[in-house]
């Protein structure tokens, strides 16, 4: 027992040590320690009733036993109370905290709220200022109003005593003003007439602009089309059009000249092919100065980067190489041969990245065979420009391809510009060769035929007859002459086969072209200071109009 009350005791002491705890927290940890304390008082009484019943088993003190489950007991109660302790202190330490945080988040909600109250008093004593301003200025408009009150009844009761004696006065003024009203009201439908006219002729002009707009859009539409073809011609071609091509470039010069396409900003329209093909097409058709005009036009309509856009636009540079190639036509048979010499030479310039172009170098050449002393520059020209030629063939065939039939057709004329020289430097069996060689990749070449017989003739060789007669049949049957050229080729057409014609004794021949040749060359020729030359079957030059119509008859 007194192991019991030691117990108790220390307990007890331990119990007063906490006796009044901070907070609730410590309330409960006692409960638990008083629970733990019977627990062990029940535990050691069950111990000693049973040590103390008879026949027990167990053979050891019993006094001994029980202090000992009473140490072990009063440990665990020791650390019990030590945990507790320490959770008690960990609770405060929280509450302390948050103690704290409520204190801090409290001052500074309340200096939130000091601030607010504070602005509030200057937001309300700020519009209690204004609306004393308010009320004051209200009080002033009322009081002038006051104010003209007075003045209007004290005007109109000055106005009753005159308008009595001036009644007929007022009465003139009040019809005054109602003819005034009335003329203007005049003029006020007057006014709405005209508008209403206006109206009507601002919707006509509009519904004209739209039906322009839709015609030029139509034609320009038209011009794209057509131009289209002509775009994808070669040079070649255009000297042979056929008679629906030939209506169509007409119509094609017609729309370019009824739209203006000089100021044309339009989309999709490519105003300067469009000019370079009127060019040609009026060349061709033997209105010189239509087509030196459209050129020039064509030379104008260049893009805002003229010098860049040649070296790097290869259409665009292409097109200035044409229109100095079609621009040296018309001075080469209408102009000056330094001129023409100048822009071909240009063409030359701007068609030297393409390798497979041989038309304006050979137009080069012929040029220099019409300049007397420039034979053998010419020669050697011709000479390297169909090495050219045949080393593209080598090339291509070796590829298992073949010249085009314009390649064929300029190498047949390189090869008879070379026959023509020859024929200058009266190197005959030469020429005869180079026109026989002309003749063998195309029997029908009637130039060829044709010059060669001239040759033979002059040689005094039997089969120069036959050689004219072939050039008859050949140039009959092409039916070239019948198709619409410029007049500087057909002379020339009828000027070689009178002559073919003569040394084959064809008569009938002789005087039908002769003829034809009469009504080219006999009139006056001569347009815009302009006199047309023609090449000279006889001489290989270039001869007036004259020169070479006493050429035929002779």
């Amino acid at each position: 027992m007194a192991s019991h009350d030691q117990l108790r005791q220390g307990i007890g002491h331990h119990m007063s040590l906490d006796s009044n705890p901070p907070i609730s927290v410590r309330s409960v940890a006692e409960s638990l320690a008083g629970a733990f304390v019977c627990a062990a008082l029940s535990l050691a009484s069950a111990t000693s009733a049973l040590q103390a019943a008879p026949g027990s088993p167990q053979s050891v003190d019993p006094a001994v036993t029980v202090d000992q489950r009473l140490r072990a007991v009063e440990e665990r109660l020791n650390v019990a109370l030590a945990v507790k302790d320490e959770r008690i202190e960990t609770a405060t330490a929280h509450l302390n905290e948050l103690y704290m945080v409520f204190e801090i988040f409290g001052v500074i909600a309340g200096f939130g709220l000091v601030v607010l109250t504070v602005r509030d008093v200057r937001l309300r004593a700020q519009e209690s200022a204004r609306q004393q301003s308010i009320d004051d200025i209200v009080k002033d408009m009322m009081r002038l109003q006051r104010v003209a009150a007075e003045q209007q009844i004290r005007l109109s009761e000055a106005r009753v005593p005159r308008a009595g004696d001036n009644v007929e006065q007022e009465f003139r003024g009040m019809q005054e003003i109602n003819e005034v009203i009335s003329v203007v009201r005049s003029t006020l439908d007057f006014r709405l007439q005209q508008e209403a006219k206006v109206a009507e002729t601002l919707a006509e002009v509009h519904k004209s602009r739209r039906e322009r707009d839709e015609t030029r859009k139509h034609k320009l539409d038209q011009i794209i089309a057509i131009n289209q073809n002509f775009k994808s011609m070669s040079r070649m071609q255009f000297s042979a059009l056929g008679l629906e091509q030939q209506k169509r470039g007409l119509r094609l010069v017609s729309l370019a000249n009824d739209l203006d396409l000089s100021t044309s900003q339009d989309l999709g329209l490519d105003v300067g092919a469009v000019f370079l093909s009127c060019g040609a097409i009026m060349y061709y058709d033997n209105d010189v100065v239509e087509a030196k005009s459209f050129l020039a036009r064509a030379a104008e309509s260049r893009l805002p980067d003229h010098i860049g856009s040649l070296e790097t636009n290869q259409d665009y540079r292409k097109r200035f190489a044409l229109i100095h190639y079609f621009t040296c036509l018309v001075e080469k048979n209408w102009g000056e041969l330094n001129r023409a010499f100048a822009e071909i030479e240009e063409s030359v310039k701007f068609f030297n990245r393409t390798p497979t172009e041989f038309l304006s170098p050979a137009t080069k050449a012929e040029i220099l065979s019409y300049m007397g002393g420039q034979e053998m520059t010419c020669r050697a020209e011709l000479t390297a420009l169909r090495d050219r030629v045949n080393d593209l063939e080598k090339s291509l065939q070796a590829n298992g391809q073949a010249l085009n039939s314009n390649q064929l057709r300029l190498r047949s004329r390189i090869v008879l510009l070379l026959g023509n020289v020859a024929c200058m430097q009266r190197d005959w069996q030469e020429a005869v060769a180079l026109y026989a060689e002309v003749n063998k990749a195309d029997p029908e070449n009637y130039y060829a035929l044709g010059a060669s017989a001239l040759v033979l003739s002059q040689l005094n060789d039997p089969t120069a007859a036959a050689m004219a007669r072939r050039c008859v049949e050949a140039f009959e049957k092409a039916g070239d002459f019948r198709r619409k050229r410029e007049i500087t080729t057909k002379a020339v057409l009828a000027a070689m086969v009178v002559g073919a014609a003569r040394i084959c004794g064809d008569e009938a021949k002789v005087q039908l072209y002769r003829r034809e040749a009469k009504e080219l060359l006999s009139a006056s020729l001569d347009v815009d200071g302009m006199s047309p030359r023609f090449f000279s079957p006889a001489t290989r030059r270039l001869v007036s109009q004259f020169e070479l119509l006493n050429e035929i008859n002779s």
